[in-house]
């Protein structure tokens, strides 16, 4: 039964990565269903994990409220099991994060990626993979709330975990990179941030297919650097890669292609 409940939720984190979340909610619940059916010792782990990925998809889903009732629900279950803490704790203090971050409750944000690296570095020590995302956390709050030479530390100490870890085109080590170009960019040192963003893509493009989303994100952060420096032409090429490999994957009617056109739009 644990080998198909396993496999349940596998199918629901894929369908999430597609962005299909009806479907993975629905692999979620059946998840659930058997996971209330045997109990057992596992039973509050596995609950509270099938909870975070549920409050996962609320999440992407834009209903904040309802994803921080179920992910509490996850950190309620947890919090009765015996010390030390599980890693999963630290997981569901860094959804609630995530989700706080969304709803611009900054303090309550950076409380729960806190709670939750503190966890990781007891579990693991400071050095784990999984504090890398923690950290990103808190440069992503700090970034929110203006202080950008704070979260420009949270956004090293980040990055020199992955860099420790990571192969060098990993995606997650891309990301870093995005995130420094984002701090300098913010800081107004365009030249900086445009070597991280550069970094970021060809990391990218070295791992991913070209019409990949996240590459569509660096060719419009680059496209945003040449267009404060007034490079109008370097601008829109890169606006329209990013357009174009956005429309690919969303077609017409989706957020992100809307702020592809404004970006155009403000180059014309």
């Amino acid at each position: 039964t644990k080998i198909y409940i396993n496999i349940l939720e596998a199918l629901a984190e894929f369908y999430i990565s597609q962005d299909q979340y009806q479907e993975a909610l629905d692999y979620a619940n059946q998840s659930m269903t058997m996971i209330t059916e045997r109990k057992g010792e596992s039973y509050n782990e596995a609950a509270a994990s099938n909870s975070n990925i549920k409050g996962r998809i609320l999440l992407l889903q834009g209903e904040y409220e309802n994803a921080i009732e179920v992910i509490n629900k996850a950190r309620d279950i947890l919090q009765t099991t015996q010390s030390p803490p599980l890693p999963e704790l630290a997981k569901t203090y860094y959804n609630l994060a995530t989700v706080y971050n969304y709803l611009s409750q900054y303090e309550k944000a950076e409380e729960n990626s806190k709670h939750s690296l503190e966890i990781y570095c007891q579990r693991y020590g400071a050095r784990h993979p999984e504090a890398a995302f923690v950290y990103d956390m808190l440069g992503n709050v700090n970034l929110n709330k203006g202080y950008f030479d704070k979260a420009l530390t949270y956004y090293r100490r980040s990055l020199k975990i992955r860099n420790l870890f990571l192969d060098k085109h990993h995606p997650n080590l891309a990301s870093s990179y995005e995130n420094l170009g984002i701090i300098f960019y913010k800081k107004g040192d365009y030249q900086q941030a445009l070597e991280y963003h550069n970094k970021s893509l060809e990391m990218r493009k070295s791992f991913y297919t070209e019409n990949h989303l996240d590459i569509a994100s660096s060719y419009n952060n680059i496209g945003a650097l040449y267009y404060e420096q007034a490079s109008y032409m370097l601008a829109l090429e890169n606006f329209e890669k990013s357009l174009n490999i956005r429309l690919e994957c969303h077609g017409q009617d989706h957020v992100e292609v809307a702020s592809s056109y404004n970006n155009l739009g403000n180059v014309y």
